[in-house]
Order: structure tokens, then C-alpha cells, then sequence
């Protein structure tokens, strides 16, 4: 099935159509706008008024921010490790063949001060034996010890609102016997961890050491306590008990290498050595087989640990919140106390059935209806206060600004949206700081009096944040504030900044055409303005409609992008008079890394925005492992053309078709069906023979197996030597035909078993690297 995704900047020009009259033509017009529309019509201009991050990190906040020098590609290959790629690129096939994968899985302890306590998991049969690696005893049966028999990965830069799952992660191992799986464990006390010799046993000796790199090593133990693979907490939360929140599981890829200098120069094999892949995992499935020789085969299914810190209950405000009040509050106490007394009252009928013991559960019901009865009209009057604080607590975390536009500067912008005029006005406002506090301490007191509205009224309301418009004969008054400030108070408000994981956020771009001097417009996702009103319906509909108790931060970030930053970021209202659509789409990525201290941390001022680019380097000292999340939009990369000296400094790897060097075996194009498009670059380029070739493909790279790349990466495609080079504007096939240039990848996918290690990329276009922002389709 192709794998086609909704394209991110579609133009689609109609206004050629000969059947189009002058009445519908006048239908298309539009007096009212949403003031999102006009926000986003004028951030650049905002921009310079005042400027945005004005929230610090410190002491809690988790958030940075790329800026137009130190774009996301950039950051990321270059934080990853992943930056001067090109002579991996060009690997000989002798080299590829002495090239073998190395699996390490580790488990990772929470350690004292915050230290970790790493330990690898120990197998006498690991996966390069069963593909042919001799560095194992030649007369070990296979029925004997244990091993990694394959592990597959998939990384997918996608939708956050879309998908469940950024990283996965299927490992099957083979054990030669029960006994071997569970090794000297206890296992009437497998979840302390315990073993009948009182040394744990599976997992490295915890003695750490360190070696030469100063990397924080262990002594080999005997036999491995595999069943940790798969152990959950402790159901009946008893003291001590194990806890699988209190250690992660890792996996760590990277390259053993026959150091030949006629095959590798000492810098490929520095190179090769300093690309590693981290997945942090936890457990999500497991299946256990056996065999009739008594063999055990089990398959677990991981998903990246950054997923379950943003699903925990420990991050999540709202549940932290009435956790803690409900331990101290007497009514919410009673309510439980009377539950706990009418399923002692049933305990004791079904035991006995005496009439004096039904008697006796029939006034526990009764008690217990009437604390319940209690307990909600309590509970809604914690929730109030807890909507309250939360909404204040964003509210004096994020800057507040507000600015008025005249009446005939708003008829003069719909006139242009409408395509009435040419020229779009100026922005013509002043903007001010809201330092007064009086707009706080409303949105509190008008939380805490939703909170106690019947959902009717709620409803009404939400309507009616959602009726303020740009309208014609009429001013416009603003407050807002931007995504950037609302996300890094909420990373503060969790806690993350406390943690070891981050969140970084990418630039938008695209080209404004509705002018003669097409413009590219490129800020940061955290530079966008959000109304006040656009957030509080949101609040309002998401959080106090449903009566939350709970919100996960993974949801939370999902329906802030999906309710607050898809409005904010919809450019078809801006382009509506000229019928042209246009869509910015947001995906999302993470990845893992080891260092001694956040590598980002050290390029990034007060307010998180990087003022370079940070460098991942060797790390001597205890390494800590960084979960870095990355909200991006693909960027249209019109800069670009193609120099490989150039791309090779932001992390962009040259892929060839057909080349004898290198990891690529395939590379297939798909076309993307796009209504017009055709049509539209015809009109604007002019008409030639080929145009009937126009078109744009994405592609699937098919790969010898490796762990080079991450989503959100770009990567350079050259076409088939006779399609010519895609850089040359309308004068090649591969320029004319779409095929070939910048694309973006979306999705990775690597196996790795006996005899078998592909690796494969999904990619989207991004552009030809002919210099030209009159693309129809700028990425997807």
C-alpha cells in the first residue's frame, strides 16, 4: 500500500477557470476572518514589535527553541552525532561486508543523587553468532545458553495527534531452557529482585569500573535474571516492592569493525565508531513459546521510555493534585472508608448470610450513597480550585501582550485576503506588555466558576470565544500570548525540567505568493501568537467540559498541538481570495543520547533558544542518559542547492541510484496525486512539451542495515544518471519530472536477524535544490 501522506503546502489555482462567473466570484468573499487568521497573517511583524520566549527556563521549564541560523535539521543532526555523514555514504562494499551489528541491552537504575546505575544484560549466544560472528566457544551447541535471536525497530515522525507510538521496538530471545530464563531466581519473590543465593544474578556485577573512554562499565556476571525483561510492578504496591517505573530498559546499537587499513581510513572508522543508536524502552507485550525440546522462545514488544514518562501518573498535574488534597480531606476520606465498609458488609453476607448481616450492608449502602453524594460536590469544588491554579499558574508563567488595529486598517486586510487589492496593508498597531495582572486573575476567577456550570453552559461558552472575529467596520483588540511561553510554563508546572527529558521545537516556513516579491516567511513553532480566547476555549473544552481528573502530558501536548497550534497555523484563510491551499503540517520525533551533562543546555540563553548549534562529543565522567521530544514542521529548504560540502555541515547525506559505494540498495518513487498542481506550475512557469511530466514523488530507500539516520533528518537523493542533476531549474528530466533533490525522512524501519539486516527510510520531498520557493509542493 502506498504510503502516501497529506502534502503540506498543496497550491491549487482555479483562477484560470472560464466558467467562473463574476456572482461567484463575488460569493467567495468573506466580511469575517478568525483573529487566528489575522495573527498569522502578521507574526513576522508581531515578531519585531516585541520579542517572543519570554519565559526562563530555570528552574523548571524543559523546552528549547530553534531560530533561523540553527534550524532543526541542523540541531538534530547535529545533536544526535549525526552531522559529516558523507564518507559513510560512500562506503565500499569490502567495507559494508566487515561491518557487523553489535546489540547491547542494558538495564538502568534510578541511583542515589540522581545518578544512574547502568548493567548489561549478559548472553553467551547474542546476535552476531548467528550471523556468523566467531567470538563465542565453537563447540557451544545452539540448545545451550541463551541469546538475541532478531530485533526489529520502527522510528516514526508523525503526527503526534495521529499516532500512539514514535519509537517501537520487537525483540525475540531464545533460551535453552525455563531454567535458563529465570536463572537462580527466587521465584516466590521474582519482584524484589531477590535470587536464592542473594546476588542478583543475569545482570552485570554492579561493581561499576571505568574504562579507558571513562564510559561507566560492570564485571560480567554468571547467569542472567532474564525474567526482568518482562516483570511489571507490584499489583498490591507493597513496601519496597518491585517497581518497573524505578529502572528502564536500553538498547544500544553500534558497529564491530575489522580495522583494515586498505578497506576503512582511520577517520570512516572513528566515524563509524561514534555512531551509536540509544532506544530507551519500555515493556508494552510479550509472548512466551516452547518447543518440544524444552526450549523457550520470547518476544516482547517495546515502546520508547519518553512515552511512559509522558503517560505517568507521577507528571500528571491533576491526578498529583487531588492525590494530595484527597489524603488530607475528611470527606473524601469518609466516601472512601464508607466503600471500604459496604465490601467488608458483602464479604461477611456471602459468608454467613445471617438477616443481622444483611441488615448491617444495607446501612453501610445507605452510608456510603450519601458519602458519595458528599464526595462529588467536594470533588467539584477541588476541581474548581485545581482549574483555577493550573490556568493561573500558566497565566503568570507566559508573558501577556495586547494590541488594537483601527477599523479602516482591518477593511484595508480584508480587502486583500479577499483579493480586492494587491498590496496588504501594514500592521499599524502598537504592542504592549499586559503587566497589570488583571487578566490573570479573571481567567482564574472565570475558571473556577466553569468548573461549576452545567455542560450547557459550558457549551455556550465555548461558542462564544469562538464568535470574536475580524469583521468588516469594526476594530480589533488582541491578547495573546505565544506557544513557546504557554509550553515552557507547562513544562514547568510538570516538572520536567527536573527530569533528563526535553522538548525541542523546530521553525515553520513557507512562501507568502499573494505578492510579488514571494516571500519566505520562517519562524519558530514556539514564536506562534495564540489568543487568549482561542486558549480558553480550548481549556474550557478540554478540560473543564469533561470534568478532567487526569491529563497526561503526552495527551496534553497532543490536543495542544491539534486544538491550539493547528488553528493558529491554517494559512488557507490567508490565501482564501486567491483559491490557493496551503497546509503546514506538524510531525513529531525523538531520540536518545549519553552524556555527562544535557550537550544542549550549553547552547541555548535564559529563555531556551539555541544561539548555536550544540556538538555532541566524548564524555568522560558518569554518563547520563537525554530524551530529547522534537515538535517540527519540514522546512522548505529553498537555500539549498544541492552542494554536498554544504549539506555535509547540516547533517544532509547524498544518497545515489544505482552507485557502486554506498548503503543504498534501491530507491523507489511513488508518485503524489495532487489536484492542479500541474496546472498551477504550468501557469506560472510557462508551457513547455514536458509539462505534462510535472509531478512530485516521494520514496522509499531500501538499505543494507544501519542506525545512521532519525526522522526529521533530510537527505539528498540523486536520480538515475540519465535523469540529469534536479538542482538545474526546467532543465533536466529529474528537475522537471519531481524526481530527485531534498526529502525528508518520516519513518525508519530495520531488521536485524540471521542472515538478514535491511534498513529502510520513508521519505518526503522537500524540493529540488534548484534555488526556486514557487514549488507547488514545498515538503509533503
Amino acid at each position: 500500500m502506498s504510503r502516501e501522506r497529506p502534502i503540506l503546502f498543496r497550491n491549487q489555482d482555479t483562477s484560470t477557470s472560464s466558467t467562473q462567473t463574476e456572482e461567484e466570484t463575488e460569493k467567495q468573499k468573506r466580511e469575517e476572518f478568525s483573529v487566528d487568521c489575522y495573527l498569522l497573517d502578521y507574526t513576522e511583524e508581531i515578531l519585531s514589535n516585541q520579542s517572543s520566549f519570554n519565559v526562563p527556563i530555570a528552574p523548571n521549564g524543559a523546552a528549547y527553541f530553534c531560530n533561523k541560523k540553527e534550524s532543526f535539521s541542523q540541531v538534530l543532526a547535529s545533536l544526535s552525532g549525526r552531522k559529516n555523514l558523507k564518507e559513510l555514504g560512500e562506503l565500499s562494499t569490502a567495507a559494508i561486508a566487515t561491518m557487523y551489528p553489535v546489540i547491547k541491552l542494558f538495564r538502568i537504575d534510578s541511583g542515589d543523587e540522581g545518578k544512574e546505575k547502568k548493567r548489561q544484560f549478559v548472553f553467551n549466544k547474542n546476535l552476531n553468532d548467528f550471523l556468523g560472528k566467531d567470538n563465542i566457544d565453537a563447540n557451544m551447541s545452539f540448545y545451550t545458553g541463551c541469546g538475541i535471536k532478531n530485533l526489529s525497530y520502527t522510528l516514526a515522525g508523525t503526527n503526534p495527534v495521529e499516532a500512539e507510538r514514535a519509537v517501537d521496538v520487537s525483540i525475540t530471545f531464545v533460551f535453552s531452557s525455563v531454567q535458563e530464563f529465570l536463572g537462580n531466581t527466587d521465584v516466590t519473590n521474582v519482584g524484589s529482585l531477590n535470587t536464592v543465593s542473594g546476588k542478583p544474578t543475569g545482570l552485570n556485577d554492579p561493581t561499576d569500573k571505568s574504562d579507558e573512554k571513562g564510559e561507566r562499565t560492570s564485571e560480567i556476571g554468571s547467569t542472567s535474571q532474564y525474567i526482568t525483561l518482562i516483570q511489571r510492578p507490584n499489583p498490591n504496591n507493597v513496601k519496597d516492592a518491585f517497581d518497573a517505573k524505578d529502572f528502564r530498559l536500553q538498547v544500544e546499537l553500534s558497529y564491530s569493525l575489522i580495522e583494515d587499513n586498505t578497506i576503512y581510513t582511520e577517520a570512516t572508522v572513528a566515524r563509524l565508531r561514534d555512531i551509536k543508536l540509544l532506544l530507551d524502552l519500555s515493556l508494552s507485550t510479550h509472548e512466551l513459546s516452547f518447543t518440544e525440546e524444552g526450549s523457550l522462545e520470547l518476544k516482547v514488544n517495546y515502546y520508547g521510555s519518553l512515552q511512559q514518562y509522558m503517560n505517568d501518573s507521577k507528571t500528571d498535574y491533576f491526578y498529583k493534585q487531588i492525590e494530595s488534597i484527597s489524603l488530607s480531606n475528611t470527606v473524601l476520606q469518609n466516601a472512601k472508608t464508607e466503600r471500604e465498609n459496604v465490601e467488608a458488609a458483602r464479604k461477611t453476607v456471602k459468608n454467613c448470610g445471617k438477616d443481622v448481616d444483611k441488615k448491617a450492608l444495607e446501612d453501610a449502602l445507605k452510608a456510603s450513597t450519601e458519602a458519595n453524594k458528599a464526595e462529588q460536590a467536594e470533588l467539584q469544588t477541588i476541581k474548581s480550585e485545581i482549574y483555577g491554579k493550573f490556568i493561573e499558574d500558566l497565566y503568570k508563567n507566559s508573558s501577556l501582550f495586547t494590541f488594537t488595529v483601527q477599523e479602516e486598517m482591518i477593511n484595508e486586510w480584508i480587502k486583500f485576503v479577499n483579493n480586492e487589492t494587491s498590496i496588504r496593508p501594514a500592521f499599524g498597531a502598537t504592542i504592549s506588555k499586559d503587566d497589570s495582572g488583571s487578566e490573570v486573575e479573571d481567567a482564574k476567577e472565570e475558571a473556577e466558576s466553569n468548573a461549576q456550570s452545567e455542560p450547557d453552559d459550558i457549551k455556550s461558552k465555548i461558542d462564544s470565544k469562538r464568535e470574536k472575529k475580524v469583521k468588516l467596520g469594526e476594530e480589533l483588540s488582541v491578547t495573546y500570548f505565544y506557544f513557546g511561553d504557554l509550553l515552557q510554563s507547562i513544562t514547568k508546572v510538570y516538572g520536567m525540567g527536573s527530569t533528563n527529558n526535553r522538548i525541542i521545537l523546530g521553525d515553520i516556513e513557507y512562501v507568502d505568493d499573494r505578492e510579488s516579491d514571494n516571500k519566505t516567511k520562517k519562524y519558530n513553532i514556539g514564536e506562534v501568537p495564540i489568543s487568549t480566547d482561542l486558549f480558553q476555549a480550548w481549556f474550557l473544552e478540554k478540560i473543564i467540559k469533561p470534568a478532567k481528573t487526569s491529563y497526561r502530558l503526552d495527551t496534553l501536548i497532543k490536543d495542544l498541538v491539534n486544538g491550539l497550534l493547528r488553528p493558529a497555523l491554517d494559512p488557507e484563510c490567508i490565501f482564501f481570495g486567491r483559491n490557493i491551499n496551503k497546509r503546514i503540517d506538524i510531525n513529531f520525533t525523538n531520540f536518545t543520547i549519553q552524556s555527562s551533562s544535557d550537550p544542549a543546555s550549553s547552547v541555548v540563553n535564559d529563555q531556551g533558544v539555541f544561539t548555536g548549534v550544540p556538538t555532541l562529543t566524548s564524555s568522560s565522567g558518569a554518563l547520563q542518559t537525554y530524551n530529547y521530544f522534537c515538535i517540527f514542521s519540514t522546512e522548505a529548504l529553498c537555500e539549498l542547492n544541492g552542494d554536498i560540502k554544504k549539506d555535509e555541515e547540516n547533517g544532509i547525506m547524498h544518497l545515489y541510484v544505482g552507485k557502486a559505494e554506498g548503503l543504498v540498495t534501491s530507491i523507489k518513487f511513488k508518485r503524489i496525486d495532487q489536484p492542479y498542481a500541474k496546472e498551477a506550475k504550468a501557469t506560472r512557469e510557462g508551457f513547455t512539451p514536458l509539462s505534462s511530466l510535472r509531478d512530485i514523488y516521494n520514496c522509499d530507500i531500501n538499505m543494507i542495515g544501519n542506525h545512521i539516520f532519525y526522522p526529521g533528518m533530510t537527505v539528498f537523493i540523486h536520480p538515475p544518471y540519465g535523469f540529469g542533476d534536479p538542482t538545474k531549474k526546467n532543465q533536466t528530466f529529474s528537475n522537471i519530472m519531481g524526481v530527485g533533490g531534498y526529502y525528508n525522512i518520516i519513518k525508519i524501519t530495520t531488521d536485524i536477524a540471521d542472515g538478514k539486516y535491511e534498513t529502510r527510510l520513508d521519505c518526503f520531498y522537500q524540493s529540488s535544490g534548484d534555488g526556486s520557493c514557487k514549488a507547488d509542493v514545498r515538503c509533503r
